[in-house]
């Protein structure tokens, strides 16, 4: 994780140099630097993220004053809010710095008190983590790194020195547009960078109907390569990748009015489109049907294809994914980068 974070920093300083402050990764992910934002004690400040942000990662240097030393800190706080469009919280971090008498009475630790929480719209409190941290050469000094992962349907935070250790997490959350932070002292975000991205799923989103395609499946050869297909098995390494869920696929020859325009595959379109009808579980809630899951590219080889193949996470799983049609019943889909083979039988 720690790499990561000093990565993020390197490309930031790249897109500053080279596009004048940000620019777009293939991925559609792009990097940028945020304003320093100061709060004086009591007081609130934010931090607008750009406009049209989906999922983020953000990191920045958090400083929060007062005596460090002793018990200087006890019962001070601060907390971040993350903010819809219209400003109203979705979810609070909440820091509370405190010092506990150890067992043998004449010494003490320090600690701090993370927690995690929900914001209604009411603005009642539901918890989604907690965490009590003991590590005062990390946590308790002036500045610590800050950085919050709001990616794949999930929210990570990291807090601490050299990119921090991991302290809380819960599930994510769409729509946030601004940071809102204060505490008891006065407290400060710099030299703040995000790494960040519009909805992933809208590139994957096509015209097609769910009717549309069942009709035209019903129409097709129950022996050729179009029609209805369902997950039957697998054989993956966990450690490598898993499975986003069972999914059932419609693959239907190449439409380009009905999908996104796709990169040709040496040279040439798909000659099918692999469409998302149901059964992911992994982000799934952010799969609807008639989106885009794959293309097939037609090889000299028959019944052989190669494939580009969207992940549960909307990201392409990379070169050397291919598909072969057995017996007209059974599709199987080879990803030998992940050590994953993934079959469907046709269901029509």
């Amino acid at each position: 994780m720690i790499l990561r974070f000093k990565m993020l920093r390197l490309l930031v300083a790249m897109a500053v140099v080279c596009c004048g402050g940000g620019f777009v990764h293939a991925s559609g992910w792009e990097w940028q630097e945020l304003p320093e934002a100061v709060a004086k004690g009591g007081k609130s400040a934010s931090v607008e993220l750009p406009a049209g942000c989906q999922e983020f990662i953000l990191e920045g240097n958090l400083g929060f004053g007062g005596n460090h030393m002793g018990g200087g800190l006890d019962r001070q706080r601060w907390t971040i809010d993350l903010l819809d469009k219209d400003n109203r919280p979705l979810r609070r971090i909440t820091a509370v710095y405190g010092t506990r008498a150890l067992y043998d009475g004449f010494s003490d630790s320090r600690y701090l008190e993370m927690s995690l929480d929900s914001v209604s719209a009411d603005g009642a409190l539901v918890c989604l983590d907690r965490n009590e941290l003991h590590n005062e050469r990390e946590l308790y000094g002036r500045n610590n790194t800050l950085t919050i992962d709001n990616a794949g349907g999930k929210l990570r935070i990291w807090l601490g020195k050299e990119g921090g250790v991991y302290v809380l997490g819960g599930a994510g959350m769409d729509g946030v547009s601004a940071l809102r932070f204060g505490g008891t002292k006065s407290m400060s975000l710099k030299d703040t960078a995000i790494k960040w991205r519009r909805d992933p799923a809208s590139r994957l989103r096509t015209a097609w109907k769910p009717e549309e395609l069942e009709m035209l499946c019903a129409e097709e050869p129950t022996a050729g390569l179009a029609g209805t297909w369902r997950f039957l098995d697998r054989d993956t390494d966990v450690r490598w990748a898993s499975p986003g869920g069972r999914y059932t696929l419609a693959v239907v020859p190449h439409d380009g009015d009905k999908v996104p325009d796709t990169a040709p595959a040496n040279g040439d379109a798909p000659a099918f489109d692999i469409i998302y009808l149901a059964g992911a579980e992994t982000n799934g809630s952010r799969w609807s049907s008639g989106m885009i899951k794959g293309y097939l590219y037609a090889t000299p080889f028959s019944n052989h294809y190669d494939v580009v193949w969207y992940d549960s996470f909307f990201e392409e799983m990379g070169d050397e994914v291919t598909a072969d049609l057995a017996d007209g019943a059974i599709l199987t889909f080879s990803f030998p980068l992940y050590k994953a083979v993934l079959r469907f039988v046709k269901n029509n």
